[in-house]
């Protein structure tokens, strides 16, 4: 997942932004799907999906998240439904391994703090590292 390693540094960005003061800064995002667009206008031989691929799962995850943003008044922020549909544009169809491993994050956060704010740009980050370190042991083996 060389993709995933190529958004890390945003990724801690918008985590520690998040944990720290609850935002997520729409450059974040913005530089996310930046990174996403050039990875498949220059780099597509090493990916092989195209941008309308990315595009329509990153429109899936916005949807997702807006759904849960608009019936459930602070169960996500906008920043959240911004950073993850960007993740869309960047990783594809991987944006869920990392959406999973988020979730799984973000209920290791809570159960260890009981805080009911779960900040989900720490919890990308984290599930970006783990979908990383995930995959480097599926390969060993």
């Amino acid at each position: 997942m060389p993709e995933i390693i190529a958004i890390l540094p945003v990724l801690f960005y918008a985590g520690y932004t998040d944990y720290r003061y609850r935002i997520i800064h729409n450059k974040a995002s913005v530089f996310l799907i930046i990174i996403g667009a050039a990875e498949v206008l220059f780099f597509n031989e090493f990916f092989h999906t195209s941008l309308t691929e990315r595009l329509l799962i990153s429109v899936s995850v916005f949807l997702l998240f807006y759904l849960a943003y608009r019936l459930k008044p602070g169960s996500t922020g906008g920043g959240d439904v911004k950073l993850f549909a960007s993740l869309g544009v960047c990783l594809g169809i991987k944006v869920l391994t990392v959406l999973i491993l988020s979730c799984i994050a973000g209920i290791v956060y809570w159960a260890v703090t009981k805080d009911k704010k779960i900040p989900m740009g720490s919890a990308a980050f984290a599930g970006a590292i783990l979908a990383v370190v995930l995959e480097n042991i599926v390969k060993f083996f």
